[in-house]
């Protein structure tokens, strides 16, 4: 029977004899009597109804009682019933075990444990791990199946899940506690502790005071402090806890400071005679940390740095973590008459102040002091105007004031007018006399005098006309450096109006003309002269100037302003010819740049280099190209990115010469010069020459063409006379000469190229007789008769040739026609034949008697 269903018809009963009624019918488990009729309409049929049931029932036939019992066995079906622990805790290390119990009838097939993640399973009841590791925390299942089959029913599959969380216990990690800002005392004191890793089961926390390892608290990982007390510094800890042990330590300074507070009583007023000495202000103040006390005159820091005013401070501990500072100013210093005297300009109010907060106190200091007075002045007016003396001096109490001129007391009435005395401050008062309409005689001086009960003084005060500044007196300069120069000057008396000033100056040697610089703000009697050269010594003047113009300069004085130091360059710069390529190599920062000249004179001038307007360029890049031709000098120097007219020493770069030089805009000059000058002597020669030739060629007589015949050869036409290319060898007398000088020829220098009178018979004319064994040189005539005899030569060359090869020879190697003379040898075996009348070729025939003469060939190179 299937759990849960109702067991109406579980029970059936059978008559046995139906005329007869049961009298009852009894139904009873375990000798138990059992409701059967409760139970076949309320009961729902569970794990506990199973059992053997026996049924009994009697009747009476004809009086006789029958009973009658039988039995039946009852199997409740249902599915598994796990029994789980909901949570699980075991120690980090141990071994897990944990069981499964299931109930289920019929018993489960199937019973297993898992991890949620399935990292983790088992194929029984039982969950065994051992060395239990903190990553085994999570959340298990044990799934338990049965099959259940009721009467009459089909089998179904049943299946039932528990879940149980394991937790691993292990200690704390580490901690660690917020740092905290310091804290005033009676203010609340927060420390957090935190940790890295919790453990199991969660930690408490021990907190501790170190100095005294005074336990504070104990289980939250908060420890507040109300109302913390000086006592409260130091350092604390926090120690993480469980069952399992305890985390690392942590600790954190505490610290608690004390507002700066005023300690003491002093004078909100003082006063004080100008012949005490030793005279002091004090002012204490109690605080953590140290106090810092700063002292204020009028409102303005106060200099005591020993000029005027000396500090002491002195720093006592208290209640152990407190400070009592005690700050002293003393009237004394090194610029004060006395050195401890009071002075007038003491009389002031006095704060001593903490700096961190707004702890303070003010006295005011009042020195009875005679008056004094500014030195004598000048005021300027003009006739009909008006004018206002002013006298100011100091003194405490306040002085009274008297006007006099020629020691007569001056009253107010008419033109003159006495202003009521003006209290610029605690000690310093002014008095105005006004002049109006002034006349002639209100020009001169007037006497000012001032008086108390402690003294009393005079001052003389001028009325002038108006007129340009004087010239202004002290000019000094309290500071310079390598381009600046500072100057300070006392001002000369403006003339009756409105001054300002000019700083004039000049370079010692000059290298530029004066300079002019309006001084601004106007009336500013200290200027600083910027823009200046290194190492140069300035002289420097000062005027002032109103509506009248310029006044006069001040007295000159010469600064020299400091020099500056450049980088040291290390490799001496190089420069191609070839490539025009600078190489720079040069290791500065930005501040500079690099400047290069160049020249093309030997150094005699030098030009800046300049490309696309930029004179100076980046230091660092490794390398330039120089596009001006013709470089043989170069310099580079570093200068100042800012001022580029500040450069340090030129270095000289090493040139490499290039392989075509390129040449000079002179040196183009002077070559185009020469050309020019040659080409015009060669067109004046030529020219010479073409007149020459025509003028000789006018006065050469008509030639005639003779045939001769020799040896059966017919001597062809002579060709018409022209001039040799070697004009040197035209109209020479040739003679032949024997013996050591055979086959050199000599000319007659007087001969005369008009001798043309006799001609032989061959029609060439006679050549003149030599006087003298003279070296032929070249002559610039010409000669037509050469020309017909060595067309003479050439016609009868042939047959010559046939009968004996010629022996011909030069004396010397070629050479140039004008200045060496080539000639051919003709030996006697070559003057073998007849040519005419017995003669051979090349020799004329006139006179028998004598040598014949040898025609020459010259070769023109």
């Amino acid at each position: 029977m299937d759990h849960g269903p109702k067991m109406d018809n579980l029970f059936k009963v059978r008559k046995q004899n139906k005329k007869a009624l049961f009298n009852f019918l009894f139904w009873s488990k375990a000798s138990t009597f059992v409701n059967i009729s409760a139970m076949k309409h309320a009961h729902q049929a569970s794990k506990t109804d199973s059992g053997s049931y026996s049924c009994s029932s009697s009747n009476s036939i004809n009086g006789v009682t029958k009973p009658a019992s039988d039995t039946a066995t009852v199997s409740v079906l249902y599915p598994p019933v796990v029994t789980i622990p909901e949570v699980y805790e075991v120690n980090e290390s141990a071994t897990l075990d944990i069981t499964c119990n299931v109930d289920a009838y019929p018993s489960p097939f199937y019973t297993r444990w898992q991890k949620t993640d399935n990292s983790i399973q088992s194929n029984n009841n039982r969950l065994t791990i051992d060395n239990i590791k903190r990553s085994h925390k999570g959340n298990y299942s044990c799934i338990s199946k049965n099959a259940m089959r009721p009467s009459g029913q089909a089998e179904r599959i049943e299946e039932r899940i528990k879940y149980t969380y394991l937790y691993v216990r292990y200690s704390p990690g580490s901690s660690n506690i917020a740092p905290v800002s310091p804290v005033f005392v009676g203010n609340s004191l927060t420390l957090t502790c935190s940790v890295s890793d919790p453990g199991y089961p969660a930690p408490t926390y021990e907190w501790r005071k170190i100095e005294t390892n005074q336990l504070l608290a104990t289980e939250t990982s908060r420890l507040v402090i109300n109302g913390v007390a000086l006592q409260d510094n130091g350092n604390y800890s926090c120690t993480p806890k469980n069952m399992m042990g305890m985390g690392g330590i942590s600790t954190v300074h505490v610290v608690v400071n004390e507002k700066p507070t005023y300690v003491g009583v002093h004078k909100d007023k003082d006063i004080i005679y100008n012949n005490r000495t030793g005279y002091w202000l004090q002012c204490k103040v109690r605080g953590r940390p140290e106090p810092l006390i700063q002292w204020y005159k009028n409102g303005k820091p106060l200099d005591t740095s020993g000029k005027l005013y000396r500090l002491t401070t002195t720093v006592l501990p208290v209640d152990t973590f407190s400070f009592l500072v005690t700050s002293q100013v003393y009237l004394q210093g090194s610029d004060r008459v006395g050195t401890t005297t009071p002075q007038i300009s003491d009389v002031a109010s006095y704060t001593c102040k903490e700096t961190t907060s707004n702890v303070n106190h003010t006295t005011q200091l009042f020195i009875y002091f005679p008056p004094t007075i500014t030195p004598d002045e000048k005021e300027a007016s003009i006739a009909g105007g008006t004018a206002q003396l002013r006298c100011i001096g100091e003194g405490y109490p306040v002085p009274n004031f008297v006007w006099k001129r020629s020691n007569a007391v001056i009253s107010s009435g008419g033109r003159l007018t006495i202003h009521q005395t003006k209290v610029i401050s605690v000690t310093r008062s002014e008095s105005i006399l006004q002049i109006d309409r002034i006349v002639g005689q209100d020009f001169g001086p007037y006497t000012c005098e001032m008086s108390n009960q402690f003294g009393k003084t005079t001052k003389t005060i001028t009325l002038t006309v108006k007129s340009k500044p004087e010239a202004p007196t002290g000019l000094s300069s309290p500071k310079r450096s390598w381009d600046k120069v500072t100057l300070r000057w006392t001002p000369g008396f403006n003339g009756g109006s409105y001054q300002a000033f000019v700083v004039k100056y000049k370079s010692n040697p000059p290298n530029a003309g004066d300079q002019s610089i309006r001084v601004m703000p106007d009336n500013a009697t200290e200027f600083t002269v910027s823009n200046l050269l290194p190492s140069t010594a300035y002289v420097f003047q000062v005027c002032g100037y109103n509506e009248l113009g310029e006044g006069d300069l001040s007295d000159s004085i010469t600064i020299t302003t400091n020099g500056y130091t450049f980088p040291f360059i290390k490799e001496t710069p190089e420069f191609s010819g070839d490539n025009k390529e600078l190489i720079l190599n040069l290791d500065v920062n930005s501040t500079f740049c690099v400047k290069v000249k160049v020249s093309t004179n030997g150094g005699q001038s030098w030009q800046t280099f300049t490309n696309n307007d930029l004179e100076c360029f980046d230091a660092n890049v490794a390398k330039m190209i120089i596009t001006t031709n013709g470089v043989d000098r170069m310099n580079v120097s570093l200068c100042l990115v800012e001022r580029m007219d500040v450069c340090g020493l030129p270095v000289s770069v090493r040139i490499s010469s290039s392989s075509t030089p390129d040449l000079t805009e002179t040196e183009v000059i002077i070559i185009g010069c020469v050309c020019a000058a040659i080409l015009v002597a060669l067109l004046t020669v030529l020219v010479c020459i073409i007149c020459r030739r025509r003028n000789l060629a006018k006065q050469l007589p008509p030639q005639t063409s003779t045939n001769l015949a020799a040896n059966g050869h017919a001597i062809p036409p002579q060709k018409p006379p022209r001039g040799y290319e070697n004009t040197g060898i035209q109209g020479l007398d040739l003679v032949q000469t024997h013996g050591a000088h055979a086959g050199v020829s000599y000319i007659n220098p007087s001969y005369s190229h008009d001798d043309y009178s006799e001609m032989n018979r061959n029609g060439y004319p006679p050549f003149p007789r030599h006087n003298g064994n003279v070296p032929i040189d070249h002559d610039s005539s010409y000669d037509p008769e050469y020309e017909n005899e060595m067309n003479r030569l050439n016609a009868n060359k042939s047959n010559y040739f046939n009968e004996k090869q010629a022996d011909i020879s030069f004396t010397g190697s070629p050479r140039s026609p004008v200045k060496e003379k080539q000639y051919i040898d003709m030996s006697s075996e070559h003057r073998k034949g007849d040519l005419i009348n017995g003669q051979e070729s090349g020799y004329n025939t006139p006179d028998n008697s004598k040598p014949p003469k040898k025609v020459i060939y010259e070769v023109v190179v």
